[in-house]
C-alpha cells in the first residue's frame, strides 16, 4: 500500500511541474493586457505549488496508524458536549461583528481616500461606491465570469483533496472512528492536489483553453468543375 502511495507522489510531482510550467507560460504570454495585477496573484500560486511537490517528492509524508488514541470526549458526556462548540461560535461571531462595524464605509474613511482617488482614477469618495456591472462591456463581464467559476472550483479543490482527509485524520479519532483508511488516502490526494490545480484554470479560461486547443470550424469550400463532353 505504501509503495504506491509513493509512486503516486512521484507521478503527481512529474505532472504538477508540467501543468504548473504551462500555466506560467500562458499566463506570461496571454494575459499581460487582459489580467492586469491579477496575474501576478496567479502566478505565486503556481510557483507556490510546485515548490511544494518538491518538499512533498522529498519529505514523502505518509501517515501510520497503530492504535486509537481514548476518547477524550468522556469528560464532556451529555450537555457538557456543547462546549466544544462555544469556541468556533465565538469566533464566528467576533468575525461577523468586526466585518459589520469595521469594514463599514464612513465619512473618515471617503476622507482618507478622496486624495488617492482623485489622483489616480479621477473618481470622487464621495460619490463612487462601486462599479456597476451595467458599466461593464460584454468581454470583462465574460473575464469575471471564467475567473469566478476558476476560483470557485479552485476553492473547493484543496477542500476536498486536502483539508477534509487531513482534517478527518485530527477529528475523527476524538470519536474512536476507525481511521485506518485514511492514513494512505490523505498522502495522496494531497500530492495529487498542485497537480490538478492548475488544469482548472487552463481550461476554465477561455483564453488559455483556446491556446492549448486546436479548434476545427466548419467551413464551405466551394469549387467550380467543367463537364465536358465528348
Amino acid at each position: 500500500m505504501y509503495h504506491s502511495i509513493h509512486i503516486i507522489q512521484f507521478i503527481s510531482f512529474l505532472v504538477s511541474q508540467f501543468t504548473n510550467a504551462v500555466l506560467l507560460y500562458l499566463i506570461y504570454t496571454k494575459t499581460q493586457k487582459t489580467f492586469g495585477q491579477y496575474r501576478y496573484l496567479m502566478a505565486a500560486f503556481s510557483i507556490y505549488a510546485i515548490i511544494y511537490n518538491y518538499v512533498d517528492l522529498l519529505a514523502e509524508p505518509l501517515v501510520l496508524i497503530e492504535e486509537q488514541i481514548p476518547n477524550v470526549l468522556v469528560r464532556l458526556e451529555g450537555p457538557k458536549l456543547s462546549l466544544i462548540f462555544i469556541p468556533p461560535f465565538l469566533l464566528s461571531v467576533t468575525w461577523f461583528l468586526f466585518c459589520l462595524f469595521g469594514l463599514e464605509m464612513s465619512s473618515e474613511k471617503q476622507q482618507i481616500l478622496k486624495i488617492p482617488l482623485e489622483e489616480k482614477y479621477a473618481e470622487d469618495s464621495f460619490r463612487a461606491t462601486f462599479v456597476s456591472e451595467g458599466s461593464m462591456s460584454h468581454r470583462t463581464k465574460e473575464l469575471n465570469r471564467q475567473l469566478f467559476i476558476t476560483l470557485s472550483l479552485q476553492t473547493l479543490l484543496p477542500f476536498l483533496l486536502m483539508y477534509i482527509p487531513v482534517g478527518l485524520l485530527f477529528f475523527l479519532p476524538l470519536f474512536e472512528a476507525n481511521i485506518g483508511f485514511l492514513g494512505p488516502t490523505a498522502a495522496a490526494s494531497t500530492a495529487s492536489y498542485p497537480a490538478i490545480e492548475p488544469l482548472i484554470a487552463i481550461f476554465c479560461i477561455t483564453t488559455f483553453r483556446k491556446s492549448l486547443i486546436c479548434y476545427k470550424r466548419d467551413g464551405k469550400v466551394s469549387s467550380t468543375a467543367a463537364i465536358s463532353t465528348a
